[in-house]
């Protein structure tokens, strides 16, 4: 059943409704809609799409001018073209449906800014990115403060210099404290693409850090948990099991699986393979997973995926491929081929052949940093928990290239067809080919044509499809070298022209530290309550021009394996004093703590004696212990350097 509700509903990032009886345009429902709608409601939100429309439309009836009702059937036909709820056929004339539905609800309401919003996705999803880009426009006018309809803007829309969006949403970032937890991510997210588009890549990262550190202590991962499972899989599906087993499954052709990252270039695979005429893109499909899922369920506590593979019976095989093969045609019932792009299949990838021996897997790949920072940059629906911290995502990505490998090993030659995504750009009409051919069909040249191609396509990279190649994002993250160390450095990868020297970020500026740090120098002048005056010296290089000062220290942290130091930077000079964020990767942080941690100890013995100014230090103090413990667990240890961690570190067990 839960698997159900997640097929069935697309989250509130990209369909929102409104939770108010009346409608928008302020009339009171007559008696009787109300509970129409509630009861609507309560079924929507329980994923039962068909049940729900049923009283959403019997409202409308007692109310026909009722633009939230009419919103909220836009919705419902949205969900179930998306959700795949219907065939094929159906999709296409769901999603119009929805359209009508919302131009509807704008024609009676035009400042109803959710129904335009919720029309940009519509239109989105259907390719029509200008009309889109309208729409969300159009909403964030009547409703300039709706932090989310700038994300959904900024998937459309590429920003330039003083574009009054970018002035609009920096204006709302300087009150961020009277934003939502989630307003404040919509708005990073939105803010990092703005940056990002005009080149500003100290700026762009600064709010993609921020953003995903917010996600992240909204969500619950468990990292161990879900590292020990590709583990696990590897130890179930050994050479000798998969030979036991194979060819007890369902002998069909039709399905077509497209596995990878997120990320990686699995939609614009989709969509060159989905514009040949015998080839239906069913998009990301949660079918194969939900079998899984059952597979265990019927299997009873002990039977969980992988172990329940080893205790399966050969006919169950059997039967598992042809319910899955009987679902997926359903949507599509006279294409030859059907693609399921659902990455995360790439776990089943062994249990995918033993179940549907003749079905294609399509393994796609993409330059690693390049795929990480591109997740990193995406905040998705309700998946890829790993993505929000980098540490997380670059041991994430190595499981997956673990397990890969080991799928290569086991599985028989020509099994699986490994593309990679910067020979598409390079090749695109040899490398469509290659997978026309290994999918058994004959060449058609509309596969060239893929973004002229019209179907719905409602995943991140749904505006970059209706797009011909490009290759601006080959080796993006190269900007972002010196911010993405421990990214880098969780993936085992040691880029070939990597510049010498170590860098160190502030927005707006690049300095160069090396590997010590010069005393701390404490300023005379009094701090601020939760601001203490500290000026340690970074740098200390062959040239005063590698020294900077940092001074009015007001945020000190350790997240995503980066030091981060909110103060005022001041050359040596003393002649700029520019606020601003010093972004520093974990692999360089120890010199910069050891310099903080210095000159926090004198602050401290300094002001032992003078209560008032001891208490508004503190804050400041134990920032700077709480980073340097967070730095020291992030690298196992302090590697011989002692940095004096407090008493209060050592009361807690830390």
């Amino acid at each position: 059943m839960k698997s159900k509700k997640r097929r069935a509903t697309i989250r509130a990032k990209e369909l929102s409704s409104t939770q108010a009886q009346k409608d928008p345009a302020g009339s009171a429902p007559p008696p009787g809609t109300a509970d129409l709608l509630a009861r609507g409601r309560k079924l929507h939100e329980a994923g039962r799409l068909a049940d729900a429309e049923i009283f959403y439309r019997d409202a409308l009836a007692a109310q026909p001018s009722n633009a939230n009702v009419l919103n909220l059937l836009g919705i419902v036909a949205h969900q179930m073209a998306s959700a795949k709820l219907v065939a094929a056929p159906e999709q296409r004339g769901k999603l119009d449906e929805a359209i009508a539905l919302y131009r509807q609800a704008i024609w009676i309401n035009p400042n109803y800014a959710e129904a335009h919003a919720n029309l940009g996705v519509a239109l989105e999803h259907q390719g029509k990115l200008e009309d889109a880009r309208e729409s969300f426009e159009k909403a964030i006018e009547v409703a300039p403060a709706r932090a989310a309809t700038y994300r959904l803007l900024s998937a459309v829309k590429e920003f330039t210099a003083a574009d009054p969006h970018i002035t609009s949403m920096e204006n709302m970032a300087r009150d961020m404290t009277s934003l939502s937890p989630d307003e404040q991510i919509d708005l990073h997210f939105a803010l990092e693409k703005a940056y990002r588009d005009l080149g500003d890549h100290k700026k762009s990262f600064y709010h993609l850090l921020e953003g995903n550190a917010l996600k992240r202590k909204r969500i619950v991962y468990d990292e161990h948990a879900m590292l020990a499972i590709f583990d696990r899989i590897g130890a179930v599906f050994t050479s000798k099991r998969m030979r036991d087993r194979e060819g007890r499954g369902y002998a069909s052709s039709v399905p077509v699986f497209i596995v990878g990252m997120p990320r990686s270039g699995t939609t614009l695979v989709e969509q060159i393979l989905a514009s040949h005429p015998k080839v239906f893109g069913a998009g990301e499909l949660n079918e194969f997973g939900n079998a899984v899922e059952r597979l265990g369920n019927a299997n009873g506590a002990m039977g969980h995926f992988p172990e329940l593979v080893s205790s399966i019976p050969n006919d169950q095989l059997y039967q598992i491929g042809g319910n899955y093969v009987n679902a997926i045609t359903a949507l599509a019932p006279r294409a030859e081929r059907i693609i399921d792009k659902m990455p995360m299949n790439f776990l089943f990838v062994g249990l995918i052949y033993l179940v549907l021996p003749n079905a294609r897997i399509i393994h796609m790949r993409r330059d690693p940093v390049d795929t990480c920072l591109s997740c990193f940059s995406t905040l998705f629906t309700d998946r890829n928990l790993y993505s929000y911290d980098l540490g997380e995502l670059g041991r994430y990505y190595r499981a997956y290239t673990r397990l890969m490998d080991h799928w290569r090993r086991v599985l028989p030659r020509g099994v699986m067809l490994e593309v990679n995504y910067e020979d598409v750009i390079g090749d695109l009409e040899g490398e469509a080919r290659r997978m026309v051919s290994y999918c058994g069909l004959e060449w058609d040249d509309d596969c060239l044509s893929f973004h002229d191609t019209e179907r719905l396509v409602r995943t991140a990279s749904a505006a970059q499809v209706r797009q011909p190649i490009y290759k601006s994002s080959i080796g993006r993250w190269r900007a972002y070298e010196s911010l993405l160390a421990p990214m880098i450095e969780a993936l085992g990868v040691d880029p070939a022209d990597k510049s010498s020297g170590a860098p160190l970020a502030r927005v707006g500026v690049r300095h160069r530290t090396n590997a010590a740090a010069s005393p701390a120098v404490i300023s005379e002048n009094e701090g601020t309550a939760g601001e203490a005056n500290l000026r340690p010296v970074l740098g200390g290089g062959e040239t005063q021009t590698s020294q900077i000062l940092i001074d009015a220290i007001r945020v000190v942290m350790f997240h995503n394996g980066l030091l981060r130091i909110d103060c005022a930077a001041v050359s040596p000079n003393n002649k700029e004093r520019p606020s601003g964020t010093l972004i520093i990767p974990g692999i360089q942080a120890a010199p910069i703590l050891r310099s903080l941690t210095q000159a926090v100890q004198e602050l401290d013995k300094k002001l032992r004696e003078q209560v008032e100014k001891a208490a508004a230090a503190r804050p400041l103090i134990e920032a700077v212990e709480d980073a340097e413990f967070a730095w020291s667990r992030s690298v196992g240890g302090t590697g011989g350097l002692s940095f004096g961690r407090s008493k209060r570190h050592s009361a807690l067990g830390r």
